[in-house]
């Protein structure tokens, strides 16, 4: 469905932040999860000033270029200003190890990346003059820059491309969606084309434009999925049969669920529907209800079918495949449940694909949510896997899949991240990050390709270091790994935490945190530093690098799922430094102490400790600790 502070990984990528949301166990509205959101933190224009305050007055620290991803800092206010006589507000940044100020009026409304040309991303503005702006950069470089002239104020509220579709004559297909200001909610949307060189304004309608507007084709009849079904003069088994009828026959759908009776210890529904003009009863499981209908927009004869058990694909009338859902064995109908379904394009895999979309909302804690996704070839329709994940209070687990044609995608490759974290509040883990963090118990990656019909990995530094990490440590798993260079020799070394656990007897856990360093051959690595008694089993660690190359690594104990009552919370944080030689000096110890009571910690003084030697090694560092 649903992060770039590498550290905490939750900012500004898509399916990240739908796993906040996960946490209140809810998901936000589609137009903020599968269009572009239009609050991007990137840089619209070149030499943007940074100034020491909010204000147009004060000093200019810094310049940042177009394209430029922003941090905000959470902690600080936001300044409600008013420059050239548009209204705005003064965003606190994180900014060479400090705060500055960027107006953000300068700030992009949108920002995605082409399906058709694989190096290109756009960046949209909606600018004072209601102008339309649009830049395109290729490989980080602005290759192309345009505006079109708007005839009332809109504002963007989400973008995307859509592809090449079957009447825009092999050219890329961009669509903008806008509203007025005092509307908020979608009133309409702009297309333009992109064929490599120039993005022009198109005539054109879709045919399917429900990914934007969430307003589906109508699709009334129900489909029989079992061959020769009996239709009954009541909704009940002992009722008189009145016809049978044949797998994929359609029907007048009267009523749904309108009784039940009981059979052992399940329910059976009954549907009420019509059919070659006669009335009767249907056991729901015999019946696909259809919930949304969509019409492709690459193949003008092609649609897809989401119903409570299936997914259909028709080419024109004739049903050309079916998928049964694999994942639940039906899925809720109604007006309480607002499922979407969403024509994704190729998503650069390949250009003939059509990756079809169902999403699931959680309408409480502990539900699954997010994208079942599928592969249409033209031929077949093949299950893709899961891009979404649970929430249960603050502990959130899941899969999240990144396509090439998402921010950070690879081209070729499909990037998997699995995790489970803990949601910490009242931690701050720098000036300019968020008064909570994630805590990953798990959080792991792999390179896939889509070959044979199937997910397979392919080679990455992930792949490399958990094989090399399974050769030393055999009985561990790799649990989660962070990547820097951390020793100064122009090649990335990893930060990895490994794991076993004895799950009858949760206490006795075991961790490792080590260092590889990574050398010239990327498929290996040249050694490893670790320790085995920093981490304890039960306590919750979190591990960051920050940008000059400290390693910190924070212990929460008696936080979060570990603990019932937060009494005697202790938050511990150790920093370490790679030199040259590829020792690891140890710098500071930092312990807080905590008290929670009524969702907030209060947290004493912190204490500093320094250590006498200043070149030590990583194993002797860490004897402090024992």
């Amino acid at each position: 469905m649903i992060t770039s502070n590498p550290s905490i990984k939750l900012i500004n990528t898509q399916f990240k932040v739908i796993v906040v949301i996960l946490l209140w166990g809810m998901v936000i509205d589609l137009q903020a999860q599968h269009l572009h959101y239009p609050f991007t933190n990137r840089v619209f224009v070149d030499s943007a000033n940074v100034r020491t305050e909010p204000t147009i007055k004060s000093k200019v620290i810094g310049k940042l270029s177009h394209g430029t991803i922003v941090q905000e800092c959470h902690g600080e206010a936001v300044v409600k200003d008013q420059v050239g006589g548009v209204e705005g507000y003064w965003k606190p940044i994180q900014y060479a190890n400090g705060i500055g100020y960027i107006w953000d009026q300068i700030l992009a409304n949108g920002y995605f990346k082409s399906q058709e040309y694989v190096d290109d991303v756009f960046m949209v503005k909606q600018s004072a003059k209601n102008k339309l702006d649009v830049k395109v950069f290729r490989k980080n470089v602005c290759i192309y820059s345009t505006s079109f002239e708007r005839h009332e104020k809109q504002e963007i509220i989400g973008s995307t491309s859509l592809g090449i579709t079957y009447n825009s004559y092999g050219k890329e297909v961009i669509a903008i969606a806008v509203t007025k200001p005092e509307i908020g909610n979608l009133e309409s949307y702009l297309l333009f084309t992109w064929n490599g060189h120039t993005l022009e304004s198109a005539d054109f309608k879709l045919n399917d434009d429900s990914f934007i507007t969430e307003q589906y084709h109508s699709f009334t009849d129900g489909i029989i999925n079992t061959n020769k079904v009996n239709i009954r003069k009541e909704p009940n088994t002992a009722s008189k049969v009145v016809q049978i009828v044949n797998q994929f026959e359609r029907v007048k759908i009267d009523s749904l669920y309108c009784k039940y009776e009981r059979d052992g210890e399940e329910n059976k529904y009954w549907h009420k529907i019509t059919v070659n003009k006669k009335t009767g009863y249907i056991l729901s499981d015999y019946l696909d209800v259809p919930i949304r209908y969509m019409k492709s927009n690459k193949n003008q004869d092609e649609s897809f079918l989401y119903t409570n058990w299936a997914i259909y694909v028709f080419r024109k009338d004739t049903i050309a495949d079916i998928k049964r859902f694999t994942f639940m064995d039906h899925v809720d109908i109604g007006a309480d449940y607002n499922n979407h379904f969403i024509n994704f394009g190729h998503r650069g895999l390949r250009a003939t694909y059509q990756i079809i979309g169902v999403c699931h909302r959680a309408y409480s804690c502990g539900h699954w949510s997010g994208d079942e996704l599928y592969v249409w070839d033209g031929h077949a329709l093949v299950n893709l896997g899961n891009d979404g994940g649970v929430g249960d209070g603050a502990l959130s687990e899941g899969v999240s899949l990144t396509f090439p044609t998402d921010i950070g995608g690879v081209y070729g490759k499909i990037i998997e991240n699995e995790y489970a974290a803990e949601s910490i509040n009242d931690i701050s883990m720098g000036s300019c990050q968020e008064t909570y963090a994630f805590i990953y118990e798990y959080d792991i990656t792999r390179h896939l390709t889509y070959t044979d019909n199937a997910l397979r990995e392919v080679p990455s530094r992930d792949y490399y270091l958990k094989k090399y990490l399974h050769q030393q440590y055999p009985t561990y798993d790799l649990m989660k790994c962070t990547f820097s260079d951390l020793n100064g020799d122009s090649i990335e070394d990893a930060v990895f935490v490994l794991h076993t656990r004895d799950y009858d007897k949760k206490e006795h856990t075991r961790q490792i945190i080590g260092i590889a360093y990574g050398s010239s051959d990327t498929s290996h690595f040249e050694g490893i530093k670790v320790n085995t008694s920093l981490l304890k089993g039960n306590v919750l660690n979190h591990v960051v690098i920050t940008p000059d190359k400290y390693i910190e690594i924070w212990l929460m104990e008696n936080m979060g799922y570990q603990s019932s009552n937060y009494d005697n919370t202790l938050v511990q944080k150790y920093v370490f430094r790679v030199a040259s030689e590829n020792q690891v000096i140890w710098q500071s110890i930092a312990e807080k102490w905590g008290k929670y009571r009524n969702y907030d910690i209060k947290w004493n003084e912190e204490e500093i400790h320094f250590f006498k030697t200043k070149t030590i090694t990583f194993e002797n560092a860490w004897k402090y600790n024992e």
